[in-house]
């Protein structure tokens, strides 16, 4: 995924699903993120949210909470 600087709406920025990305994520179908009392939300196109937590600010990895059946991690590139 790659998070943009543009905005989708009055409360978050677009973000955009890389080809070939894994189905847990495509089936989610992110469309936009935003920040929230320090978490990263990502938002699905039928308004369902993913939140994540920074769990390493020396390398920027984020991490889902709660973490579901499936652990979901992301790292900066």
């Amino acid at each position: 995924m790659t998070l943009e600087n543009t905005a989708k709406d009055a409360d978050s920025f677009a973000l955009t699903v890389k080809p070939a990305c894994d189905q847990f994520i495509t089936r989610f179908g992110p469309v936009a993120w935003k920040m929230d009392r320090g978490q990263l939300v990502i938002v699905s196109g039928k308004g369902e949210l993913w939140r994540f937590e920074e769990t390493d600010a020396t390398t920027p990895t984020w991490h889902r909470v709660p973490e579901g059946r499936q652990p979901l991690s992301l790292v900066r590139q």
